[in-house]
């Protein structure tokens, strides 16, 4: 889409949605979302990359349409799985067609149909086709780079048991005081690292691609207009100067030595840049945090063994593209033990 008015309506619509001050109110479904979450991974621990993936629809399903998913094996969450595929190569707009069996209406058209309506005959074509794109828009957004994310954060806990551990040991410190105010807590270097090594072994290689709208001259090279521009993200979270080991997991990179955290925050460049920065965001960070802590609270993950007991060796292996995708690899996921699956309720 070039920019343009339809172009600003679309990103208006999705501000108004994902704002921060909006984005709080998400937080309590995404909670039971990624509680639903943990009961299938208990159930069916050998699928967790598609749980991981109903996790993320099943959030900005509810965020956009206002609806509420079932668990597992929800019929409209498999029509938006099934379109979108497992490559994001083919995770594209000119696939959205295929979202409209969603029969459902958005929160979106609830509060501004009678602004709609309001609108001159000749308006009405691009509101409604900039709503329709910023609604699928989300969706796809969502789609891969969350579960990419927990893919990664998957990955770290069965290469790095002693992490986990600890950072459960953390989390068990707040166990029952769960609230806002968590999010700011120390104990989140955890999550900033989750993110970079989510860029180190998964997720997008490079940033979004844009288009230069304008001949431009960046540090004496010259951009003409209509070229792409696009940021190496991948060489900024394995950049050694910056972050010493790169390859490994390593959450206390991002504290100081008097056990604050560092002004190093990798949302900064994960979600693009200035004003062409994902808006979706914070309500992308709460997810990915509501799944992460419910996971250390509630579920350990470890190396799988075979029928004699032998840990099951693996290479991590990646899909590759525009996306770097950490493939399904043998991982053990269990109930900790103080978890009873059989008291486990959403």
């Amino acid at each position: 889409m070039t920019y343009g008015d339809e172009w600003r309506l679309c990103r208006r619509f999705v501000h108004q949605t994902f704002r921060p001050e909006s984005g709080v109110k998400f937080l309590p479904m995404q909670m039971r979302r990624a509680r639903e979450m943990i009961i299938n991974l208990i159930d069916d621990p050998r699928h967790y990359r598609s749980h991981f993936t109903t996790f993320s629809l099943s959030v900005v399903m509810s965020v956009i349409y206002d609806y509420k998913p079932n668990a597992r094996d929800d019929p409209l969450v498999r029509v938006v799985y099934n379109a979108l595929g497992l490559n994001p190569a083919v995770s594209t707009q000119e696939r959205t067609f295929l979202l409209k069996g969603l029969s459902l209406l958005c929160r979106w058209w609830q509060k501004i149909w009678n602004g709609m309506e309001r609108q001159d005959e000749a308006s009405k074509p691009m509101f409604e086709t900039a709503l329709k794109k910023a609604g699928a828009t989300a969706i796809i957004g969502s789609y891969e780079t969350i579960p990419a994310t927990l893919m990664a954060f998957a990955l770290a806990m069965v290469l790095y048991p002693d992490v986990q551990r600890r950072a459960q040991a953390e989390v068990d410190s707040f166990c029952g005081r769960l609230s806002d105010d968590t999010l700011l807590h120390p104990w989140v270097i955890f999550f900033p690292e989750c993110q970079r090594f989510a860029f180190t072994e998964d997720d997008l290689i490079l940033g979004v691609p844009h288009a230069a709208s304008s001949d431009d001259i960046y540090d004496g090279y010259f951009i003409p207009k209509g070229a792409t521009v696009t940021c190496n993200t991948w060489a900024i979270s394995r950049d050694e100067k910056r972050y010493p080991q790169a390859s490994r997991f390593m959450p206390e990179r991002f504290m100081d030595v008097n056990g604050a955290l560092t002004d190093d925050n990798p949302a900064d460049y994960v979600f693009g840049f200035g004003r062409r920065g994902c808006p979706g965001r914070h309500t992308a960070d709460a997810s990915i945090w509501s799944a992460i802590v419910t996971m250390l609270a509630t579920v350990d993950f470890s190396s799988a063994k075979d029928d004699q007991g032998n840990v099951i060796d693996f290479i991590p292996q990646f899909m590759t593209g525009l996306f770097h995708v950490t493939m399904v690899f043998p991982c053990s996921i269990l109930p900790r033990s103080h978890i009873n699956p059989e008291l486990v309720d959403v």
